[in-house]
């Protein structure tokens, strides 16, 4: 029987994979941003008559706000509230009083807020309006909603989830329901309106938004907000931006990982990942992280500026490698910054091996699987996980003769520590008319030293 002979890689080709916020102001992004409704509709009032109501207002910047004065558009809108400076603290609020007392010439008017925020002026305005003709009440009284058009997350670690909160504010006179909303990428989150809300006239709810960039530069995101208003249905969008950047400190030179290893559950003792330097230049990436194991196995991984981890695999230099044709070696990328699935085809031929036409097929998938909490060296790590899978598989005479191997690395990689506190290698081997073999073996992070 001819013997065909398949790439079975081994363990060490791989190793080395173990390897609030506000909208932007008119002052400009990052300081204080004093929220008012834009648009406060007092609903139908007797002209001459007076009405009272109140409003929050919110501070969704992160510097201290203090509103030092107002200035009123009329004598029709009165405002008491700044005779002495109001201070609100980041994503503080407050709840104010405004008189309006409409005539049948002024049936509406502004009120402008006058503050400071880390040390630049700013100014908030309140437009009024309502009804003084009485008898019924207005459009704008059936109820409206007002929120940040835009929220600017700014820069963002890729891969890690922030929050920061919102106001939306009824500006009518009648109640209105949030019904639901629905985001337009998976980078973003709202989970507020699982059960309807509901906001009287005149008044606010508080919400959380997230957002986690997938990738570096610039990211985007639009929440719909759906609302029945004076039984009519209405929607708002919110638009999210941010800045995704990757800040993963790799591990310095130096640097050591030791695990506790076992294989088939047969615990074999112990091994070390020394760091030898972390800005490498090999194989067309810079700032590559060189490790060295306890066998002398040099390996090579690169965090990319998404997060994903690339390893780069010498197929020539992998254990008990045996084939007719060369495998490509190369940089593989297991994506847990961008989560999309990576898909290759390294061969697909049929070469000739001691006479005989031999089909061969080789490919990888990596995947990411998720963001699982790993139990190591007495702390727990919040990780992201992902696999690389090689399979080859390899046929002749019509398929009579036929033998495949795969080789799966699976990661569970730490940003804390620019490392793996977990990783399991599992390879397989299958040949026609035998019995498939497996052999699996898990590295448990037991200790580490990470110098900087």
């Amino acid at each position: 029987m001819t013997r065909i002979l398949l790439v079975f890689l081994a363990a060490a080709a791989i190793a080395g994979c173990s390897s609030s916020t506000a909208p932007i102001s008119n002052g400009g992004s990052g300081g204080g941003l004093v929220l008012v409704p834009h648009a406060l509709d007092f609903g139908s009032v007797p002209s001459g008559q007076t009405k009272d109501t109140t409003i929050g207002l919110f501070d969704e910047g992160i510097d201290t706000a203090t509103i030092t004065s107002n200035g009123v558009s009329s004598g029709a809108v009165r405002d008491t509230n700044f005779s002495h400076p109001l201070t609100l603290g980041p994503d503080g609020s407050r709840t104010i009083h405004i008189e309006f007392t409409p005539s049948s010439q002024t049936a509406s008017g502004t009120d402008t807020l006058y503050y400071t925020s880390g040390g630049i002026p700013y100014n908030a305005v309140l437009s009024i309006n309502s009804s003084p003709t009485g008898g019924g009440s207005t459009g704008g009284g059936s109820g409206g909603v007002y929120a940040p058009t835009v929220i600017d997350f700014g820069s963002l670690p890729i891969g890690q989830m922030h929050d920061t909160s919102i106001v939306l504010v009824n500006t009518g006179t009648a109640s209105i329901t949030m019904l639901s909303s629905a985001v337009n990428s998976s980078e973003a989150q709202d989970t507020n309106f699982s059960t309807p809300l509901t906001i009287n006239a005149g008044g606010y709810i508080m919400v959380h938004l997230q957002f986690d960039p997938a990738q570096a530069g610039f990211r985007t995101a639009v929440d719909s907000l759906h609302y029945l208003a004076g039984g009519s249905l209405h929607s708002l969008g919110i638009t999210m931006i941010a800045n995704g950047v990757s800040t993963v400190t790799s591990p310095g030179a130096g640097s050591t990982f030791t695990y506790a290893v076992d294989t088939n559950g047969v615990l074999i003792g112990t091994t070390t990942e020394t760091i030898i330097s972390n800005t490498l230049t090999y194989q067309g990436k810079s700032d590559v992280i060189e490790v060295r194991d306890d066998t002398g196995t040099i390996n090579y991984y690169h965090v990319e500026a998404n997060g994903d981890v690339s390893v780069y695999i010498d197929f020539s230099q992998a254990a008990g490698s045996s084939l007719p044709v060369p495998l490509p070696s190369g940089w593989f990328t297991i994506p847990i910054g961008s989560k999309i699935p990576i898909s290759q085809t390294l061969f697909d031929s049929t070469v000739s091996y001691q006479g005989i036409p031999i089909t061969i097929q080789a490919t990888s998938q990596a995947t990411y699987i998720g963001a699982p909490l790993v139990t190591a060296a007495g702390k727990t790590f919040a990780t992201s996980e992902g696999s690389l899978d090689i399979n080859v598989t390899g046929s002749a005479l019509g398929g009579i003769y036929s033998s495949g191997g795969s080789s799966t690395v699976t990661i569970w990689y730490a940003k804390e520590i620019g490392f793996y506190p977990k990783r399991q290698d599992m390879i397989t081997k299958s040949q026609t008319g035998g019995a498939t073999q497996t052999s699996t073996t898990h590295y448990l992070l037991s200790s580490y030293n990470i110098v900087h």
